[in-house]
C-alpha cells in the first residue's frame, strides 16, 4: 500500500515580544489640587487672624506666617501643576507646618474658622504615600489644633468655639484614616485585577499552561541561551485524537475536561525545565532544552496518567494521542515556529502512519506501536 502524505501543515508563528510599556510616573495627580486648597486657607487664615485681633506684636507674627506659607503653597502648586510635584518630605513639613498655625491662630483668634485651616491640613494628608508619616502629620495637626483652642479658652475666650476646632479637625483624622483605607483597598482589588489580567495574557484561560502568546516570550531566550551553550532545543507537537468526537457524544464541557486532564499529563510527564503550551483546540506542544523525550515514551507517560483517572467514557475516548518531535540544533538557522512547524508535520506523518498500519492490522488505533529506536531523555 502506498504510502499517504500528510497535508501541509499551517504555518505557526512564535507570539511577538510585547512592547515595553511606558513608565509610570510615580506621582498623586491631586497634589497640585491639594497644596492649593491649602494656600487658600492660610490666606484666608492670616486674613482672619488682622480682622479679628488688631495690630498686636502676636497677632502680626502669626498673621506673617500664614501669608508666608500661603504665597509658598501657592507657588508650590503652581510648580507642581506645571512641571512636577514636590517631595513627599516636602509636602509632609508643609502640612505640619500648617497645621501649626492653624494651632496658632485659634490661640490667637479662637474662631471656628481658623477650624478650615486645620480640616484642610488633615485632607492634604492623602498626598502623602507613607502610612507613617501620615500618622505623624494627623497627630501633629491634632495636637496643634487642640493645644492651641486650649490655650485660646484659658486665655478667655469662648469654649464653644474651641471644642467646635477640635471636633471638626478630629472627625476631618477619621475621615480621611477612613478614605486612605478605602483607597488602599480599592488600589489592591485594582492590583488583583490587573495581576490577574497579565497572568491570563501568557496563560491558556482554560488549561493553565502557556498560551501562544506566552510560550513566545519563554521560549525565545531558552532557544538563544541554547545556542549559546552549544545545546539543542526540542519541541514535542500533541495532538488530541477524536476530540470533536468527544465533544459531539459527551458535551463541549466533557471536551474542556478533557482537555485540562491532558494538560495536567503534559505536566505531569516533562521536567520543570520544559515550556508546556496549548497552541490550538486541541492541540499542545512542548519545548525545552536538550533532545527531550521521544513522542512514544511521552504518549506512554500520558496514557498511564490518563488511564489512572480517565476524564471521560474510554468507550468515547480511549486516550487516543498523536505526538510528533523536532530539534533544533545550535548551527540551525530556524526559530521557534519552525521547530514547531516541524513537529507537527511530524506528528502527523506519524498519525498517518499509525493510521495506515492499523488499517492492515485491524487494531485498535489507540495501542501505539513499538519504538524500534526509543530516544533517552537528555
Amino acid at each position: 500500500m502506498s504510502v499517504v502524505q500528510p497535508a501541509d501543515p499551517a504555518p505557526i508563528v512564535s507570539a511577538p515580544l510585547p512592547e515595553p510599556a511606558a513608565p509610570v510616573r510615580d506621582e498623586v495627580p491631586a497634589v497640585p489640587w491639594l497644596l492649593g486648597g491649602l494656600a487658600v486657607a492660610q490666606a484666608t487664615a492670616a486674613v482672619a487672624v488682622l480682622l479679628g485681633t488688631g495690630n498686636g506684636a502676636a497677632v502680626a507674627a502669626v498673621a506673617s506666617v500664614d501669608a508666608a506659607l500661603a504665597l509658598w503653597l501657592g507657588a508650590a502648586a503652581a510648580v507642581a501643576a506645571l512641571r512636577r510635584p514636590p517631595s513627599e518630605r516636602s509636602v509632609a513639613l508643609t502640612t505640619a507646618a500648617c497645621a501649626v498655625a492653624a494651632g496658632a491662630g485659634a490661640t490667637a483668634v479662637a474662631t471656628p474658622l481658623l477650624a478650615a485651616a486645620g480640616v484642610l491640613s488633615v485632607v492634604a494628608v492623602l498626598a502623602l504615600r507613607s502610612v507613617r508619616t501620615t500618622g505623624v502629620v494627623l497627630a501633629v495637626t491634632l495636637a496643634a489644633v487642640a493645644l492651641g483652642s486650649a490655650a485660646a479658652v484659658v486665655r478667655g475666650a469662648g469654649a464653644a468655639g474651641a471644642v467646635l476646632s477640635t471636633g471638626l479637625v478630629a472627625g476631618a483624622v477619621v475621615l480621611v484614616v477612613g478614605l486612605r483605607r478605602a483607597l488602599a483597598h480599592q488600589a489592591a482589588v485594582v492590583e488583583t485585577a490587573r495581576q490577574s489580567a497579565e497572568t491570563l495574557r501568557v496563560n491558556d484561560a482554560l488549561t493553565g499552561v502557556l498560551n501562544r502568546r506566552g510560550l513566545g516570550l519563554m521560549a525565545a531566550p531558552m532557544i538563544e541561551l541554547s545556542r549559546r551553550r552549544g545545546e539543542a532545543v526540542h519541541a514535542l507537537f500533541v495532538d488530541v485524537d477524536g476530540f470533536s468526537l468527544v465533544n459531539a457524544e459527551l458535551g463541549y464541557e466533557r471536551g474542556d475536561d478533557l482537555l485540562v486532564a491532558v494538560a495536567e499529563a503534559l505536566n505531569g510527564s516533562v521536567r520543570q525545565t520544559d515550556l508546556v503550551c496549548r497552541v490550538g483546540g486541541d492541540e499542545f506542544v512542548v519545548v525545552g532544552p536538550g533532545t527531550g523525550t521521544s513522542p512514544l515514551e511521552m504518549e506512554r507517560r500520558m496514557r498511564e496518567i490518563l488511564r489512572a483517572a480517565p476524564p471521560v467514557d474510554e468507550t468515547v475516548w480511549p486516550s487516543r494521542l498523536s505526538i510528533g518531535s523536532a530539534t533544533l540544533v545550535p548551527w540551525d538557522d530556524g526559530d521557534l515556529g519552525s521547530l514547531l512547524n516541524r513537529a507537527d508535520a511530524d506528528m502527523r506523518l506519524r498519525r498517518s502512519l499509525r493510521r495506515q498500519s492499523q488499517d492492515r492490522r485491524g487494531g485498535d488505533l489507540a495501542s501505539p506501536p513499538r519504538d524500534p529506536s526509543p530516544r533517552t531523555e537528555v
